[in-house]
């Protein structure tokens, strides 16, 4: 079995244009506006079955998400997990730093929805993945028994020796970063404080399994 776990799905109903526009300011940053392609769920499982892929694993990706567009998102995904049960799974969206309010749309979104991760960026309000802030979402996380997905921030500070008129922040400044998020994760406590494995759970492996 093949399984794309990056794949994302924005949902038509945000009301967003058919286009993506690409752009770099002249310091080399990245800039784009997103389009209503990666709605359409029909090319979705097109390319899927083009390509071998047996199931893709839907997140999102925002950048300044509300509360209201988390739900709405999550809803969203589980409609079309709902319709296409053996092509698509689902990461939850979710609010790192958001308390219990944004704990209880995770716990919802795994629960309610069969949600079978989580879905955060590499830099969540701004933080590093061992800033202790995130302390109380992995607590959560540990406590639902489902695995995390970081997804690169899309122009991470500080990387000035990377600024240059083309896309150079773009293309090195983002791998540096993630990497050095897998690092913190491994180095800075994180998995020391929160050990359990997922690969092993009998909850995870009915969840994908439903």
């Amino acid at each position: 079995m093949i399984v794309d776990v990056e794949t994302h799905y924005r949902p038509a109903r945000e009301g967003v244009g058919n286009a993506v526009e690409r752009r770099w300011t002249e310091d080399g940053r990245f800039h784009y506006s997103r389009g209503n392609s990666a709605a359409d769920v029909d090319r979705h499982l097109w390319f899927m079955d083009e390509a071998g892929i047996d199931i893709s694993v839907l997140s999102g990706q925002f950048g300044n998400a509300t509360p209201e567009r988390v739900k709405s998102w999550n809803d969203a995904c589980a409609e079309i997990m709902a319709e296409h049960p053996k092509r698509f799974a689902g990461f939850a969206s979710a609010l790192p730093l958001g308390g219990d309010g944004a704990f209880d749309e995770i716990d919802r979104a795994v629960n309610q929805l069969g949600m079978k991760g989580v879905h955060i960026s590499a830099r969540p309000g701004g933080l590093f993945l061992d800033s202790k802030e995130l302390w109380p979402f992995y607590e959560k996380i540990a406590e639902l028994d489902v695995p995390i997905d970081v997804h690169v921030a899309t122009n991470p500070d500080g990387y000035d020796g990377l600024e240059a008129p083309w896309a150079l922040h773009y293309v090195l400044a983002r791998e540096f970063d993630i990497t050095g998020a897998a690092f913190r994760l491994c180095l800075g406590g994180v998995l020391e404080d929160f050990p359990t494995s997922n690969s092993s759970s009998p909850i995870s492996a009915a969840r994908w399994r439903r």
